[in-house]
């Protein structure tokens, strides 16, 4: 009777299937970050109403989170053409 061999990322399969775990929530992570910004949009209106003078429209505030989800849309339809050439490891990565 033979034994399996397995490996993931050259450990034991045991070992390598959590980094693959610390490795999709780092991802997740970094992709969710965006969501971040509406804890900036309190303290940047203060910052130019009160520090600069300026009054901010609510929409100037959001503007580069709009541009980051617009560019993360668009993208993300060119990303499956690559994943389907490359694969989804090297696309990750």
């Amino acid at each position: 009777m033979s034994e399996f061999n397995d490996k993931i990322l050259g450990m034991d399969a045991e070992k390598g299937g959590w980094v693959l775990v610390v490795l999709g929530l780092i991802i997740n992570l970094c992709l969710g970050s965006v969501y971040a910004w509406s804890v900036f949009v309190a303290p940047l209106t203060a910052y130019f109403t009160t520090t600069l003078g300026q009054s901010v429209m609510v929409n100037e505030i959001l503007l580069p989170f709009s541009v980051f989800l617009a560019f993360f849309a668009i993208a993300v339809p060119f990303t499956g053409k690559y994943i389907e050439k490359y694969g989804p490891r090297n696309i990750t990565i």
